[in-house]
């Protein structure tokens, strides 16, 4: 890789992100839009997969950065309450995870005393780090 001045910068590619994703989590559920991303999968409420058109490496070999945007005040009254703030996404733990894909949590109305409930945000956002197969 070359920058636009022309140095060489081939340790640069490393850190380019391998894959990106703006997802719909409201009303109808799907990819906005997407970078080496070939579907998106919604599992039920706060529980969806991202897969990837080329893999990673292996499931060590990728990082996934997670950010979400939610103006939704959908769900439980606890939910509806705290919606605005104390929304959390994290890669879902419990199922394994693949160097193709993705499994994600989203949760709404956690505060200091409470954990919150699942819930779908209005917007989430993915890029991913790491070395491809």
């Amino acid at each position: 890789v070359t920058s636009e001045g022309g140095a060489a910068t081939s340790i640069i590619s490393q850190g380019l992100a391998k894959l990106w994703a703006n997802l719909q989590g409201v009303d109808t559920f799907g990819l906005t839009d997407s970078f080496n991303v070939t579907s998106a999968t919604d599992h039920g409420t706060g529980d969806h997969t991202i897969t990837m058109a080329n893999d990673f490496a292996g499931v060590g070999q990728k990082s996934i950065t997670l950010t979400v945007w939610n103006t939704a005040d959908a769900s439980s009254s606890n939910a509806a309450t705290n919606a605005k703030g104390g929304c959390v996404a994290n890669q879902l733990g419990g199922v394994g995870q693949q160097a193709g894909a993705t499994r994600i949590a989203t949760w709404v109305g956690s505060s200091s005393s409470a954990d919150g409930v699942p819930g779908d945000l209005s917007a989430l956002y993915l890029t991913g780090q790491g070395d491809l197969a």
